[in-house]
């Protein structure tokens, strides 16, 4: 989703947990928590501010070309 410049709010799976960890997503941990995030999204300049946001994170750390030596590793071990 972040990819396609749309924010989003995430169970508080670890993989998630993660990602919000580096400023990307939101993570809800009880029904309160995600009534609080998605109210927050319904606001458009937040919004489009946070999907800005995500993508340049993603892009400085979890793109393909970013992590290529992740990569190379992982299949240098199959």
């Amino acid at each position: 989703y972040v990819a396609a410049g749309i924010p989003f709010v995430a169970s508080h799976a670890p993989e998630y947990m993660e990602l919000a960890a580096t400023g990307v997503g939101r993570v809800a941990w009880d029904t309160a928590g995600w009534v609080n995030w998605m109210t927050e999204l319904l606001d458009y300049h937040n919004r489009k501010a946070q999907a800005r946001n995500n993508l340049a994170i993603v892009k400085e750390h979890w793109a393909i070309d970013s992590r290529i030596h992740d990569w190379q590793t992982a299949l240098r071990t199959i």
